[in-house]
């Protein structure tokens, strides 16, 4: 039966990718692109029922397409990719329209479910979304890092 050294040295291995120089630069960015779109979302909140405003509009935008970008750079750092990190070539643009239909597919199942704010709903709702989503994964970084219709 596996110990705790076992499991420890496990961790260890499996984090060791996360502390190499080469993801300085995505996760300091990723650090600086939340706490800037925090603020800039948290002072401009839309009253109830108001209008949002430019200023949260624009950091919305600002977070969503950071995210996507940070997020790819990290996959093809983690998985060792022969791609750059940071061109944006056809396998960028895939996994954009991928996130995309899978964004959508997660809303019409919280739509089919009945959107609730209860924590039973979210829940629910959640659960469904990621029993659907998660097999897509292993596709979605074999387009990000390596064969876009891998």
């Amino acid at each position: 039966m596996p110990g705790a050294a076992d499991f420890l040295a496990f961790l260890r291995e499996a984090a060791a990718p996360l502390f190499r120089r080469r993801m300085l630069v995505p996760v300091l960015a990723l650090a600086a692109l939340l706490t800037v779109t925090n603020i800039v979302i948290a002072k401009n909140l839309p009253p109830p029922d108001g209008p949002l405003s430019p200023p949260f509009l624009a950091a919305a935008l600002v977070r969503i397409g950071g995210l996507v970008v940070l997020a790819v750079a990290i996959v093809r750092i983690l998985a060792a990719s022969s791609r750059s990190p940071w061109r944006p070539d056809g396998a960028f643009w895939l996994t954009l329209l991928a996130m995309i239909v899978l964004f959508a597919v997660a809303e019409s199942i919280e739509i089919g479910v009945g959107v609730r704010s209860d924590p039973v709903g979210v829940l629910i709702s959640s659960a469904l979304s990621a029993l659907i989503i998660a097999p897509f994964s292993p596709w979605l970084v074999a387009i990000v890092a390596e064969k876009p219709l891998a």
